[in-house]
């Protein structure tokens, strides 16, 4: 089970017509019970244990809750078309959990740089930028789709004093 899910608890079996009662024997900070519905809380172990009302007997099912993927991620550079010199400021969006957010150059190396949440644009051509969000006690990383940068040449002014203008 992954944390955050929930599954139907249910039994089979046992003696006698008392009522039978699901608790989390080990692992509480992992997994919650309401009714007959398990909840997923935290990773890691979990035993819960079925009892029924007047039986001595008891029956035991140990579960290891994992974490779960994050909800999508998207990425945003704004503006997303610069000249050389230029930057874009990056942003991300979605996702889950407590991990931090970082940008990475997917492709495009030579015409942009990223520093911290900016894109700086360094030669004419296309760049495409991507973001990542870290994994948490209770998450696995993510990242998201690419978003494409287009980086055009600035238009250059040559100026020795001697110009006709």
């Amino acid at each position: 089970l992954a944390y955050g899910q929930t599954s139907a608890l249910s039994f089979h079996g046992g003696s006698g017509s008392g009522a039978v009662g699901f608790s989390v024997t080990a692992g509480p900070g992992n997994c919650s019970i309401q009714n007959t519905t398990l909840t997923a809380t935290g990773v890691g172990p979990c035993t819960v244990t079925a009892t029924q009302a007047g039986n001595p007997q008891v029956a035991s099912v140990n579960l290891t809750i994992t974490q779960a993927t994050q909800a999508p991620l998207t990425a945003f550079a704004t503006p997303n078309e610069l000249l050389v010199g230029g930057s874009s400021t990056l942003s991300a969006q979605g996702g889950s959990g407590t991990g931090a957010v970082w940008f990475q150059i997917d492709s495009g190396f030579e015409s942009c740089t990223v520093q911290g949440n900016e894109l700086v644009a360094v030669a004419p051509g296309t760049c495409t930028v991507r973001a990542y969000k870290a994994a948490d006690a209770n998450y696995y990383v993510i990242s998201s789709p690419t978003v494409a940068v287009t980086v055009n040449a600035a238009p250059e002014v040559f100026g020795d004093g001697f110009e006709t203008p």
